[in-house]
């Protein structure tokens, strides 16, 4: 747990970087080593999804650690009586995960495209889109990564790339997404804001799924 100061530093610290940052895409990943639950954690509060479907065995738990992994979790949700996103985020965030809801509000409010990539990630997203509705409108989920996957399937595994050369790479192929993909993506900012407004809280249809107005 954070107490609201440390929320709110980690916040502000990820929000000055993300607006900062003066690429036209902001990428979001994480390497999930020792932070899986917390994600789990957050979405389970955000989203309302069962903690079950939410926890895996991580770094490879067996049978019985998986069991013992998803009581101590479902532990944590009873105990913490929490449901707005900022509580959430004191109870169960992390600087890491808080610092990347900031930093995606904030590239967001400066109209750069949003990379999600990962569970991790996701989850902080889940977070920002809570904060700030906005920010549904400038993200674009897995195609990026999905191509680039692709490309490495034609490399062969013999074909060493430098991370300057990834880095190029990524940016080349994010630039040539179809217009057609990120005008969906993007969709329509002004019909999402009215089914927020008119569920007051409840479930909207958003994409043919049924989606909990936070």
């Amino acid at each position: 747990a954070m107490s609201a100061v440390q929320a709110i530093q980690a916040l502000i610290a990820g929000a000055e970087l993300g607006g900062g940052i003066v690429s036209p895409f902001v990428a979001f990943g994480e390497m999930g080593i020792g932070n899986t639950s917390s994600a789990a954690l957050i979405t389970h509060k955000l989203l309302s999804v069962p903690l079950d479907q939410l926890v895996g065995r991580g770094t490879g738990l067996d049978d019985d650690g998986l069991v013992e992994k998803r009581r101590l979790l479902q532990q944590a949700s009873a105990r913490a009586n929490v449901s707005s996103v900022f509580e959430v985020l004191c109870e169960f965030g992390g600087y890491e995960i808080n610092m990347m809801v900031g930093a995606m509000i904030g590239a967001a409010a400066q109209r750069r495209c949003v990379l999600i990539d990962g569970y991790i990630a996701t989850a902080a997203f889940i977070a920002a889109r809570a904060f700030e509705s906005h920010v549904l409108d400038y993200a674009i989920w897995s195609e990026v990564e999905k191509r680039l996957r692709a490309q490495e399937h034609k490399m062969g595994t013999e074909k060493y790339e430098t991370r300057a050369e990834f880095e190029r790479r990524l940016d080349r192929t994010a630039r040539r997404l179809p217009a057609a993909f990120i005008n969906n993506a993007i969709g329509n900012l002004q019909k999402r804001c009215k089914l927020l407004y008119e569920a007051n809280g409840g479930l909207f249809e958003e994409g043919g799924r049924s989606r909990r107005a936070l």
